[in-house]
């Protein structure tokens, strides 16, 4: 078995600083007086103090913050304390006019910078977002819910890197509660963007390669790299949760790297799994799907990712469809220029979007021309056309019934099911920006009802970032449970958070079919190995989680529960 070696790059991370122990609750004291405007009972959390210290002394953050552990007001304290001209604040655009509004009411109280430019990850990730950072020359660049941008290859991504690159004196801060989705690479490159040559990650493609296949989760036994040079942080042992909280230490510990290892969350959290059954005709649907690999209308497929996702739709009561379907030689024209257009980005240092990569094709400076033309001869012959195909509401009652007894919020993965439910109950559905159909934004909406909540249906995509839901609801529902910790991390962090006002928050799981249950085991399972890695406490792992073990749920009546 291939082991990690004691490269320079492993020498270098080992031999960087370990932080100090230090009085935080005394500096804590300190710099909330001199950060504040008036005298009062407000004031900084710890980590919140020791974020803005960090940030001043090393010139850059990395904060795997918790969800609801005050990133925000981190951010707008931080121009005033690095003295800033020109601070650029990334962040999704659904909290753009939370954060906006939180500036102008902390103003009373806080040392808050107003020079701030406030853009969302979509805007600079647009093609007419190519030129902005120059622009404006940002002298700091601060990334809120910056798991944003853990992929290398998406335009916002790359501009930033190559910002970084020609301004290095761009001072830069990262946060997110969930900065691990699957893997130590998803956090790499922007710790390395806060912290340079301080970071406690490995700078190269191959090395990171090889501490992500000794560290992360999902890795076959037999592509797992014994961890080696790794063990000396996890005092000698090789036992892969030793190994894993033995890197945990070292990034935390590092000067510029700021966590929580505990919650201050005094709310307790119950997750627990509603049981229904699905109609016979849901059943049917199931066998062919699984046995044929056919859609109920037909449609066959080859990618067994298919399965998963129509199973989720199925055992909610419908599926979606392209009304009608595409024609093959359609879809064979946009695979083509599709797959030309991933592989020129893969390689290109100026071209950052799939329409940057068309206009240099049409403008002759690369290759291309026949992808191009084969695709512009077809794509106005089919126009997409997405519809909802309803076979059973069984999943609908459900919630219909869980909405009746009491208030609460019924977070849904698709879109379809949540503009019907909204239909058939009269209740606000918010969806894309966390907005309802009325343009309101879900926070806004939050703070006016708070004194009376009732129940709202929010996408479980669009209003799980950055969004503060405490006051109103300690009742969740989730519709379709996502087999990834970070969904569960974010949608859980909108109500369970410090200072809730009650002593319990509840999050109730449909189980339909064996996804959802094995949804919530894969989710059980992240947790638990995010926590070992970035010290965080996930959700996930301080619920008392009440589900049915699998022979429970192949015990249940009807064929459903059965692949």
């Amino acid at each position: 078995m291939r082991a990690i070696a004691r490269t320079p790059e492993f020498l270098r991370i080992d031999a960087l600083p370990r932080r100090k122990d230090r009085n935080w609750e005394e500096i804590t004291a300190e710099l909330t007086d001199v950060l504040k405007t008036r005298y009062g009972t407000w004031k900084l959390r710890p980590i919140q103090a020791q974020a803005l210290i960090e940030l001043a002394e090393n010139g850059g953050l990395f904060a795997p913050i918790p969800v609801g552990g005050g990133k925000t007001l981190i951010f707008l304290l931080a121009p005033y304390v690095l003295e800033l001209k020109r601070p650029l604040l990334l962040m999704p655009a659904s909290l753009i006019e939370k954060v906006r509004k939180n500036q102008q009411d902390l103003t009373t109280h806080w040392r808050i910078a107003q020079n701030i430019t406030m853009w969302s990850y979509d805007r600079l990730g647009t093609e007419s977002g190519k030129g902005l950072l120059e622009g404006l020359r940002p002298d700091g660049i601060f990334c809120d819910e910056a798991h944003r941008l853990k992929n290398p290859k998406a335009a916002v991504t790359r501009r930033v890197g190559r910002y970084l690159d020609a301004y290095p004196d761009t001072k830069f801060a990262a946060a997110s509660g969930t900065f691990l989705v699957r893997s130590i690479k998803d956090l790499t490159k922007t710790c390395r963007w806060a912290l340079g040559e301080g970071a406690p990650v490995p700078k190269g493609w191959q090395e990171t390669e090889e501490f992500a296949s000794a560290l992360d989760r999902d890795i076959p036994e037999y592509k797992r790299m014994h961890p080696g040079a790794l063990t000396k942080w996890s005092g000698g042992s090789d036992d892969l949760e030793d190994v894993r909280q033995g890197f945990r230490d070292r990034l935390l510990e590092t000067p510029g790297v700021v966590g929580a290892t505990a919650t201050e969350v005094g709310a307790s959290l119950y997750v627990r799994a509603i049981m229904y059954q699905p109609s016979a005709i849901v059943e049917q649907h199931m066998t062919k799907l699984r046995k044929d690999k056919k859609t109920p209308d037909g449609w066959a497929f080859s990618d067994m990712n298919q399965i998963w996702m129509y199973a989720r739709q199925l055992a909610i009561g419908f599926h979606g469809i392209w009304d009608p379907r595409a024609p093959p030689e359609w879809l064979i024209a946009r695979s083509v220029w599709a797959g030309f257009v991933r592989e020129i980005l893969s390689d290109s240092r100026t071209l950052d979007s799939p329409g940057e990569v068309e206009s240099a094709v049409r403008a002759g400076r690369i290759g291309g021309q026949q992808e191009l033309r084969l695709w512009d001869e077809i794509k106005d012959t089919f126009q997409i056309r997405p519809k909802d195909v309803w076979h059973d509401d069984t999943a609908l009652k459900v919630c219909e019934k869980w909405m009746a007894e009491g208030p609460g919020i019924v977070w849904v993965s698709h879109r379809f099911f949540g503009h019907e439910l909204s239909r058939r109950t009269g209740v606000p559905y918010f969806g894309q920006d966390a907005t309802n159909e009325k343009g309101v934004h879900l926070q806004a909406y939050h703070d006016a009802v708070i004194s009376k909540p009732g129940c709202i249906i929010a996408s479980s995509r669009a209003c799980v970032e950055g969004l503060d839901l405490q006051r109103a609801w300690d009742r969740n529902l989730i519709t379709a449970p996502d087999p990834g910790p970070k969904p569960w991390e974010q949608l859980i962090g909108r109500t369970h958070r410090s200072d809730h006002r009650s002593e319990q928050v509840t999050v109730d799981v449909l189980v339909g079919c064996l996804e959802h249950w094995e949804g919530i085991q894969r989710a059980l399972e992240g947790a638990r190995a995010t926590e070992d890695l970035m010290g965080a406490p996930q959700k996930l792992n301080l619920a008392d989680v009440l589900v049915p073990n699998e022979l429970d749920i192949k015990s249940q009546p009807g064929k459903i529960w059965h692949r």
